[in-house]
């Protein structure tokens, strides 16, 4: 959802979608995107794309005959290797939005300087200077200070998840049992979003009406500079988009 509400904020009309050729893929973009750049006032290409294509600038050049307001990347570094080599041979001069598998330090390698202006939507944060990495760092340099932080996305995550699960548990009280650890876990108030500064999360099956385990319709966005590192991480609210 973050894809056409960035592309709402410019202004522009018409989103592309370049998503690796799976089913966990391409099924979720074909059923719902529409519907998420509908609600942000524009129309979507997808432009399914297989696994190993080492070339993809047919499939890209055909998109951009479309003149698309923005192109997005879903898959992982590999297939955006290929597919922003396409987009710069191609002369693509509009903002590329890609998710974080994306960018990797193989990707970093290989595309250089090509990944400058392209923008990362992500869930969490990786400035030192922001409360909620300053505390996963200071975590991971007294448990675990053999692990890369950002080694892999698992590291992250996985602390986020069982942070997440212990401050959505912060009021349970009495026994601990599925029941009351679901009844806690409904009745929680809002909670910082780990690892995400300025994002918050309440499991109260609300926030988005038609997935009900969905916590947070906040993100974040970032601009990567010329050696592929974010710069300044900035909030996004996908409330209006994250509706069918």
């Amino acid at each position: 959802a973050a894809p056409p509400e960035l592309l709402q904020q410019a202004g522009g009309k018409r989103g592309a979608v370049v998503v690796i050729d799976v089913p966990a893929a391409v099924g979720p973009v074909q059923q719902i995107g529409p519907i998420f750049y509908k609600n942000a006032g524009a129309t979507l290409d997808t432009v399914a794309v297989a696994p190993g294509v080492a070339d993809m600038t047919p499939q890209i050049q055909a998109e951009i005959d479309k003149n698309p307001d923005r192109s997005s990347r879903i898959g992982n570094d590999t297939f955006c290797i290929s597919a922003i080599k396409a987009l710069r041979t191609v002369g693509y001069s509009k903002q590329i939005v890609v998710i974080p598998t994306c960018i990797s330090d193989a990707a970093r390698k290989a595309l250089g300087s090509q990944l400058k202006g392209v923008v990362e939507t992500t869930s969490g944060s990786t400035d030192p200077q922001a409360h909620e990495v300053a505390l996963y760092n200071a975590v991971m340099a007294a448990y675990a200070p053999g692990t890369a932080p950002y080694g892999s996305s698992v590291t992250a995550g996985g602390y986020a998840v069982v942070l997440s699960f212990a401050r959505a548990m912060s009021g349970i009280s009495g026994p601990v049992t599925p029941s009351t650890v679901f009844a806690t876990t409904l009745a929680m108030q809002p909670q910082p979003l780990p690892l995400a500064e300025g994002l918050t999360f309440q499991c109260s099956q609300k926030a988005v009406a038609f997935a009900p385990a969905i916590c947070s319709t906040g993100f974040l966005t970032t601009t990567l500079d010329d050696h592929g590192q974010p710069t300044t991480y900035k909030p996004l609210d996908l409330t209006a988009i994250l509706k069918l």
